[in-house]
C-alpha cells in the first residue's frame, strides 16, 4: 500500500509521509523508530490491534451494546460482559473512552463502573417508565456510585 500524507503530534505536523517514505519536519516529536529512519508500514503496523486493520488507532470512543438492539427492555446478553473485560484491558493501552448501551441496571452499573466504565446509556431498565422524577432517579444512582468509593 502506498502511504501518503502528514504524521501530526497533537495538531501538530511533525513527518510527512510521501508514498511510504518519512520526511522529518520535527524529528525532536516523532517516534524514536521512525526518527530513527525505520519503515513507516512496519510502525503502523505495530500501533494497530490487527494487522489487517491499521486505522484501528484512530479509536477514540467505543459505545458496546449489550441487547439486541431495536426495542426497549431487552435482556442483558451475558456474553457481552467478557467482550467488555477485554476492551477494558485494551482501553488502558489504546486510550479510548468506553460506554455501556441497554439492559443498564444498578448492579451492572456498581460491577463495571470501578472497572473503568467511562459512562452508562440509561433506558427503560433503570431510568424510563418509572413512578419516579428522572431527578429522583439521578441522585440514588449517584449516591451509590459515591458510596462505592
Amino acid at each position: 500500500m502506498e502511504y501518503n500524507g502528514y504524521l501530526l503530534s497533537g495538531n501538530d505536523p511533525v513527518a510527512e509521509i510521501r508514498r511510504g517514505q518519512v520526511v522529518p519536519l520535527d524529528s525532536t516529536r516523532m517516534p524514536l523508530y521512525l526518527a530513527a529512519g525505520g519503515s513507516f508500514e512496519a510502525w503502523l503496523e505495530s500501533r494497530a490491534i490487527d494487522r489487517h486493520r491499521p486505522n484501528s488507532r484512530i479509536v477514540k470512543k467505543v459505545l458496546v451494546m449489550t441487547v439486541n438492539p431495536g426495542n426497549a427492555g431487552q435482556m442483558y446478553m451475558p456474553y457481552v460482559g467478557k467482550k467488555i473485560s477485554r476492551l477494558l484491558l485494551l482501553k488502558g493501552e489504546m486510550r479510548f473512552r468506553l460506554y455501556w448501551d441497554g439492559a443498564c441496571s444498578a448492579d451492572k452499573i456498581l460491577k463495571f463502573a470501578p472497572m473503568g466504565m467511562d459512562g452508562f446509556v440509561l433506558g427503560t431498565t433503570l431510568l424510563f417508565g418509572k413512578k419516579r422524577s428522572y431527578k429522583e432517579i439521578m441522585q440514588e444512582i449517584r449516591k451509590c456510585c459515591d458510596d462505592m468509593e
